[in-house]
């Protein structure tokens, strides 16, 4: 029960100094770089396929798929690998 009590207390005072707030603003801010990165790629190889290079639709679509798909690939890493040193650097101060 000791055990119960003495995590509520923690985490009552993590909330209190805005731990979480600060981890949700860092990881947010992570996320939409990552988003925004991601964005501009797409629309450069839009710039560049079509009205550049006089591509064909579909190489064009399979093109901005695997930017896609690989950019979230390398973001899950970057936002995950942050999330657990935030909770390391918490764990830490306990």
């Amino acid at each position: 029960m000791y055990k119960f009590y003495k995590q509520a207390e923690i985490n009552l005072r993590l909330g209190l100094f805005g731990v979480n707030s600060e981890k949700k603003r860092v990881l947010t801010a992570i996320g939409n770089f990552c988003i925004c990165s991601i964005a501009v790629g797409m629309v450069i190889e839009i710039i560049v396929i079509y009205p550049i290079q006089h591509g064909d639709y579909r190489p064009g679509i399979d093109n901005l798929l695997v930017l896609l798909i690989g950019g979230i690939l390398i973001a899950m890493p970057t936002v995950l690998s942050v999330t657990m040193a935030i909770g390391s650097h918490c764990l830490s101060l306990q």
